[in-house]
């Protein structure tokens, strides 16, 4: 017998692993997957308890409690692995996007970093420097955050991928649009209407106008993220994703019990 459920043990942990993940990502897999699940099904139940075919007809009565319990809960277990696959997507999405914006971050704080540092060099020493995307005017206002942008970049070259950075990087974003704002609004009450104003260039140009629908964003995938993470962790989300293969079962065991109940003699109407 040990010999026979150690041959067992690798294609059921293989099987385990392509219902909780290729089959998430190949639909026409899962489903022939099933298939091949409720077959074997059937074919297991038959081998194992054709012998018990003939008569004992209280076993046969007891076997409709074990596949109604046990088609109760994969019923349960598959409606949770529905609701928690539509959270994964969700989350999915919402990380994709926090990439994106935080690497739109990313690129114009680095060249911030960057070009700024160079003009302002090359101005202190009485050179003349250009810029695609800033020019002196721009980067002396600047001045003010640039170690807080210094900060984001070493942020953003030590930690990319991590949610821990991620983080840091917002809470950096949310302090260098705070001083922009400030500077933009005292440099607007000073400066003439028509004048150029290069605070003002500087707050669209670093995105700070959408600096408070990104923190909302990023705070509701963190939520999200620690939900589905302490949902992962539980017992009962651990086997949700077997629900497939307990229906398989039960299913099976009850077309067994069918097969046996058309088997025996002097079966009642």
């Amino acid at each position: 017998m040990q010999w026979f459920l150690d041959f067992l043990a690798g294609p059921v942990g293989a099987l385990i692993a392509f219902i909780d993940g290729d089959s998430a990502r190949q639909p026409h897999n899962h489903a022939l997957l099933i298939l091949a699940m409720f077959a074997g099904s059937v074919l297991f139940w038959h081998l194992i308890l054709w012998r018990a075919m003939h008569g004992n007809r209280r076993f046969w009565r007891a076997i409709d409690y074990v596949w109604y319990v046990g088609a109760f809960l994969s019923l349960i277990l598959g409606a949770y692995q529905t609701e928690r696959d539509t959270a994964v997507t969700r989350l999915q999405a919402m990380g994709r996007l926090t990439e994106i914006e935080l690497g739109r971050q990313d690129s114009v704080m680095v060249s911030l970093v960057m070009e700024c540092d160079r003009l302002i060099s090359a101005s202190d020493q009485g050179h003349a420097a250009t810029s695609r995307l800033f020019d002196l005017t721009l980067c002396r206002a600047a001045e003010p955050i640039l170690p807080q942008a210094e900060r984001y970049v070493f942020d953003h070259i030590n930690g990319v991928g991590s949610l821990f950075f991620a983080e840091t990087k917002m809470a950096r974003l949310g302090a260098i649009c705070r001083e922009v704002q400030t500077g933009y609004e005292a440099a607007r009450v000073d400066q003439e209407a028509d004048a150029r104003l290069a605070e003002e260039e500087l707050h669209t140009l670093l995105y700070c106008d959408d600096e408070g629908a990104m923190r909302v964003r990023f705070d509701e995938f963190k939520r999200v993220t620690t939900a589905q993470q302490s949902t992962g962790q539980s017992p009962f989300g651990a086997v949700a994703h077997l629900w497939p293969l307990l229906l398989s079962l039960v299913v099976g065991l009850r077309i067994t019990k069918t097969t046996a109940e058309i088997r025996q003699p002097n079966r009642r109407a």
